[in-house]
């Protein structure tokens, strides 16, 4: 019967002391705030575009969106809005400029020739014009 009793009082005690270290843990860990998220555990990522106007990258979707600032406030606009992938490598749209330039300038060579040719024939029916009416006109003592 005294085992019994040492028994009784043993797990009693264990008992206790697991609830009072149960108890002191719990008591540490309420005062102590939590860890603030790491960079990789945020969703959005907000990168400098201009002095007006950031991006706000979607880790989770992997969205970008142009946001620009009202006073405090950030505005988003929708995210098909703010990125067209370009149809073209950066080399190939620059080849493609400097064809439609060649392209333009060959125009305007073009166009000015075109005119600067029915400048020269107006002036020659002028002076062929001159001519004649010289030639049909009478001379008078002055000519």
């Amino acid at each position: 019967m005294i085992h019994q009793y040492i028994k009784v009082f043993y797990l009693s005690f264990l008992l206790v002391a697991a609830s009072s270290a149960f108890v002191a843990r719990a008591e540490a860990d309420i005062g102590r705030a939590p860890a603030p998220p790491t960079d990789a555990e945020y969703r959005y990522q907000i990168v400098k575009a201009t002095e007006t106007t950031v991006w706000r990258l979607d880790r989770q979707s992997g969205d970008i969106v142009a946001c620009q600032f009202d006073g405090a406030a950030m505005v988003c606009g929708a995210a098909a809005e703010a990125v067209t992938r370009p149809k073209s490598s950066y080399d190939e749209l620059k080849r493609e400029r400097a064809r439609e330039t060649a392209e333009e300038r060959a125009l305007k060579r073009a166009e000015r020739e075109d005119a600067l040719g029915f400048i020269l024939g107006a002036m020659r029916s002028m002076l062929a014009m001159a001519r004649e009416f010289e030639l049909e006109r009478p001379r008078t003592p002055l000519d």
